[in-house]
């Protein structure tokens, strides 16, 4: 199964609660049922409570593509600006909608990467999607298990058959013991449609048959979380683990911090 964990640990996590509340300077949470985790957030983390995702994964992918920049004398940034050309259909978006395995990547990101004046082998950049997981993170996990429902929504690509290092983020079947503490993920590589595109929420909140006034989603990213917004579930931007924490510990029925 294609798992995978929100780079801010969790991008994506949501939390159903049992019976209505109303938590004090909060308006239209009366009826928060579900939290949705960006497992890049585990940056909260990626890329629960976490951009890319929250869990207890750290999303470092960034420094790590600047570093490598810095090494091959690249201009900074520039991998960031070849994963958001065409973002929609580029080499990227069709690895986490598993429209394409890792060779087909590597050569097309190379492709990509050489229009905008820079080849980089796709297998390179893969290799630098790591992270560190938040102890803090985890255990808000915990305790909300059982309390509530809480689901995660990555994109991630499917396990390759060459070895990578176990700390890469992106790769379905990583952290099973994290993920287990979800109650379902809502995986791109298998739903073959990713973050941003509405579908992708739809088919969380479909899952847990609510409505989406009725959700919190938490993710790293802006254009993850603008879709969400619109749709009408509560977001919650994760720049730092202890802050988005206290956010979301404040739009729910329990205690998690």
């Amino acid at each position: 199964m294609a798992h995978q964990l929100p780079d801010e640990i969790f991008h994506h996590i949501i939390g159903y609660a049992k019976t209505p509340f109303i938590k004090e300077g909060i308006f239209k949470i009366n009826s928060m049922k579900l939290i949705l985790f960006n497992k890049q957030d585990n940056h909260i983390t990626y890329k629960l409570f976490k951009e890319k995702e929250m869990i207890g994964k750290q999303n470092i992918s960034f420094d790590s593509f600047n570093l490598y920049e810095e090494k091959h004398n690249l201009e900074k940034d520039f991998i960031r600006r070849v994963n958001s050309t065409n973002p929609d259909s580029n080499a990227w978006a069709k690895l986490e909608r598993n429209e394409i395995d890792l060779g087909q990547f590597n050569d097309l990101f190379f492709k990509e990467s050489s229009d905008l004046g820079n080849p980089i082998p796709g297998i390179d950049v893969i290799s630098l999607l790591q992270g560190q997981l938040r102890p803090e993170m985890i255990q808000a996990l915990k305790v909300i298990k059982g309390n509530l429902i809480q689901a995660c929504l990555t994109n991630n690509i499917v396990s390759p058959e060459t070895q990578l290092s176990d700390k890469n983020v992106s790769i379905a079947g990583k952290n099973e013991e994290i993920m287990n503490l979800f109650d379902f993920v809502i995986a791109s590589s298998e739903q073959n449609v990713r973050k941003p595109d509405p579908a992708f929420y739809d088919l969380a909140l479909n899952h847990a048959g609510i409505k989406a006034e009725e959700a919190v989603f938490l993710d790293d990213l802006g254009i993850n979380l603008k879709p969400a917004r619109k749709l009408g579930m509560y977001t919650i931007k994760v720049t730092n683990a202890h802050e988005a924490l206290r956010e979301l510990n404040a739009v729910l029925p329990i205690n998690i911090i």
